[in-house]
């Protein structure tokens, strides 16, 4: 274990530290944080005051190491429990949870008061606004936007043991305030609007809105008539992204534009 700022004895006595996790060079951790037995952390990341890393988990799962890719950003008070894997790095808002085994590629963005219920996956560059939440086995694709308050659920016939989860496609958008509900796929590119209670099989582009999850027109129509700014979102809101992600950006942005009723890219 290695650190910038504090060698082992001195950090112990600002967190909990377990001698059998591993931290990289210039991780920085915050008094009263927890971190437990297998968990990974690399190089560069922030781990703000009083969170649970690694929170251990009683029931069988097949691989107990959490993994937190380099230059991470754990905000304060987040819990992760043991089992996932956020290689491509994390970062948090305050008073976040994500349950065991759960996994996602490059630049999670969780916002504060987020619960993701575990079992999860996340393809890249996905940015969860707070209050957000995620039901099990959630499958969520690349560059996802998932706004304040949306809820993605599991259960078709609650309470019970039954699962149902939601998958949402690359490219998609999820608005303020919208429950998705069990069994639900957003095919790329598709956009809820905000209150929508979304449900079946959304299109490739399409937008849905209000509660009977009506499909209204295809993202290409969508424009801010002030300044003539039109979806989909990728042809103007690439510069929040790295640029190892344009290329990807921009092959999503002409899948999604030729995915508009009756077209084809030649056409």
């Amino acid at each position: 274990m290695k650190t910038s700022a504090l060698n082992y004895d001195e950090l112990a006595t600002h967190a909990c530290v377990s001698p059998r996790a591993s931290l990289g060079r210039n991780v920085r951790v915050g008094a009263g944080t927890v971190i437990h037995d297998n968990v990974k952390i690399e190089d560069g990341t922030v781990i703000d005051e009083f969170c649970v890393i690694g929170q251990p988990v009683t029931k069988n799962i097949s691989n107990r190491q959490l993994v937190i890719g380099p230059n991470s950003r754990i905000r304060s008070h987040t819990v992760l429990y043991e089992g996932s894997n956020f290689l491509g790095s994390i970062e948090t808002g305050h008073h976040t949870m994500v349950r065991e085994n759960t996994s996602a590629g490059k630049r999670l963005r969780i916002g504060s008061f987020c619960d993701i219920e575990g079992a999860c996956t996340f393809g890249d560059y996905v940015s969860c606004h707070s209050y957000v939440h995620v039901g099990r086995h959630s499958q969520i694709g690349s560059f996802v936007w998932l706004y304040s308050l949306v809820t993605l659920t599991n259960d078709p016939l609650p309470p019970s043991w039954l699962e149902a989860p939601v998958t949402i496609e690359d490219g998609a958008v999820v608005c303020v305030n919208c429950t998705v509900l069990p069994g639900t796929i957003l095919r790329k590119g598709a956009y809820a609007a905000a209150g929508t209670l979304v449900s079946g099989t959304i299109g490739p582009g399409e937008i849905v809105t209000g509660p009977n999850c009506e499909k209204v027109g295809h993202v290409t129509s969508l424009i801010h008539m002030e300044t003539l700014t039109r979806h989909p979102w990728m042809g103007h809101h690439h510069d929040k992204y790295p640029e190892s992600a344009f290329e990807d950006l921009k092959r999503l942005e002409t899948e999604i534009k030729a995915s508009r009723w009756g077209e084809t890219k030649n056409g």
